[in-house]
C-alpha cells in the first residue's frame, strides 16, 4: 500500500442509490426563486419575467452581471420582484418608459409654461385639480413616489 492510497474499511455497507427524481411539470421552473414568483404571479409570470429580463438587458453592466452571479441571486425572488417592478415604472404605457421620457418631459413642460404664461386664463389653468393631478402622475412615472433605497427619513 501506498501512501497516497485509502483503504476501504471492511464489512462497510453499499451506498444505496439515491432516489429518482420527481417528475416536474414542463411549466415549473426548477429553480426555487422562479417557481415562488410563478404562484405569485400567477398567469402575470411571464410578462414579468419578460419586463425584468428587458430592463436588465437595458441597464446592467456586465460587471453588474457578474456581481449579481457571484452573489447568486440571479433567480433571487425579492430581486426579482424589484426588478419587475422597477421595469413596470420604466416601460409604462403611458410613455414614461426610456422611448416616451422624452415624451413625458416634454409635456411636463407645456404643463409648467402655463404657470408663467402672459394669458392669465392660461396661469389659472394651471392652478386647475386636472392640470396638477397631470403633474403628479407624470412626476411619479418619472421619478417614482418613495425613498431610492429603504426607508425614507424625515427631513
Amino acid at each position: 500500500m501506498t501512501d497516497d492510497s485509502v483503504a476501504e474499511p471492511a464489512n462497510m455497507p453499499e451506498a444505496e442509490p439515491a432516489p429518482a427524481p420527481a417528475p416536474q411539470d414542463d411549466a415549473a421552473d426548477p429553480r426555487p426563486g422562479l417557481e415562488a414568483l410563478r404562484d405569485e404571479w400567477g398567469e402575470d409570470y411571464d410578462t414579468h419575467i419578460a419586463a425584468a429580463r428587458r430592463l436588465a438587458g437595458d441597464i446592467a453592466t456586465p460587471e453588474l452581471v457578474a456581481a449579481i452571479d457571484r452573489a447568486g441571486l440571479g433567480d433571487d425572488p425579492h430581486l426579482l420582484r424589484a426588478v419587475a417592478r422597477l421595469a413596470q415604472r420604466v416601460y409604462r404605457a403611458d410613455g414614461a418608459g426610456p422611448e416616451g421620457t422624452g415624451r413625458a418631459r416634454q409635456r411636463l413642460d407645456e404643463l409648467h409654461a402655463l404657470q408663467h404664461h402672459a394669458d392669465p386664463a392660461k396661469r389659472a389653468q394651471y392652478r386647475s385639480q386636472g392640470v396638477q393631478d397631470e403633474l403628479e402622475r407624470l412626476y411619479t412615472a418619472l421619478y417614482g413616489d418613495g425613498p431610492v433605497v429603504g426607508q425614507a427619513r424625515a427631513l
